[in-house]
């Protein structure tokens, strides 16, 4: 059997809903655009902020689907929930000053 892995794209009240639904989802906060948790093979990515950002839709669920296929531990917590904070991750090292 085909092993399966769900990508969720979630409202604000869902997205709410989902982290405070296990403490393994504490360090999730505002800066995620998403989130992927490996050992459940499902990951998240929050519908109104990829909206702020035109043209990276399929970036980010690309980038959530490629954290929980990868043997690679890019971004990982202690509770091996996966995160790409944006400020941090993706605006930060393009930045010129």
């Amino acid at each position: 059997m085909a092993t399966t892995y769900r990508v969720k794209v979630l409202d604000p009240e869902e997205w709410e809903d989902i982290v405070k639904s296990s403490p393994r989802y504490a360090k999730v906060d505002e800066r995620n655009l998403g989130f992927a948790d490996p050992p459940n093979r499902i990951a998240y990515a929050h519908r109104d902020r990829m909206r702020q950002l035109p043209g990276m839709k399929a970036y980010i669920l690309s980038h959530e689907f490629e954290h929980l296929i990868s043997d690679e531990k890019l971004h990982e917590d202690e509770h091996g929930v996966r995160h790409k904070k944006f400020f941090r991750d993706v605006v930060a090292p393009t930045w010129r000053v």
